[in-house]
């Protein structure tokens, strides 16, 4: 995000970027304080109805059902006054850019558990859940980048592409609730929520 300041979006404020910078240090230590959390999901694994390993059907799957569990909660988010409330604070930037990827309510580090809770349950292992969830929100961050370049190639249709997600973060209600996919865009396709918008359409976040 410095980066991204200091040699692509020089017009940005820097009081801006300051915050986002600020809001994932203190995210940062708010999952070292509550890393505890990890033993309830523990907890829950003891009780899962089957048992997967960690060979490569097991990582798979738990990587595209990881990433729908995202996709769904999204959806949620943009529909629940109460979420909103919460989810509204990662679309407050007036431009988007990496920073924004920074921007996460520090509540749903205590909230997250209780979603992800049906893969454990169902037997996938509590590391593997999380691993996938941390290379999934990775994968986010790079997706937050200003472009209004058309997605011409194949991959649009199995991967959300920086253009999907600039469009999912524009002020009008149509492209927000829209193109709710974390990493594979399939979930848009399928459920009808992939959105476009024109390149001559005037942006605004």
């Amino acid at each position: 995000a410095v980066i991204q300041y200091m040699f692509i979006r020089k017009k940005k404020r820097f009081s801006e970027i300051s915050l986002d910078i600020v809001n994932y240090l203190i995210l940062i230590v708010i999952s070292i304080v509550t890393a505890n959390k990890f033993e309830v999901v523990n907890k829950v694994s003891k009780f899962s109805l089957f048992e997967f390993d960690y060979g490569v059907l097991s990582v798979v799957t738990a990587f595209i059902l990881c990433d729908l569990v995202l996709y769904l909660f999204h959806y949620v988010e943009h529909r629940s006054d109460i979420l909103w409330s919460l989810h509204q604070v990662h679309h407050s930037a007036l431009d988007i850019s990496l920073g924004t990827g920074l921007r996460i309510p520090w509540i749903l580090y205590f909230i997250t558990p209780f979603y992800y809770a049906p893969l454990i349950y169902l037997g996938y292992p509590p590391l593997l859940i999380m691993f996938c969830k941390k290379t999934i929100l990775t994968y986010q961050y790079w997706v937050h980048q200003p472009t209004r370049k058309k997605d011409t190639t194949f991959l649009k249709w199995i991967f959300i592409t920086p253009h999907m997600h600039s469009v999912h973060h524009l002020a009008a209600t149509k492209y927000r609730r829209g193109n709710m996919g974390a990493m594979f865009s399939i979930w848009d396709h399928m459920f009808g929520t992939y959105v476009d918008c024109d390149e001559d359409e005037k942006i605004s976040y």
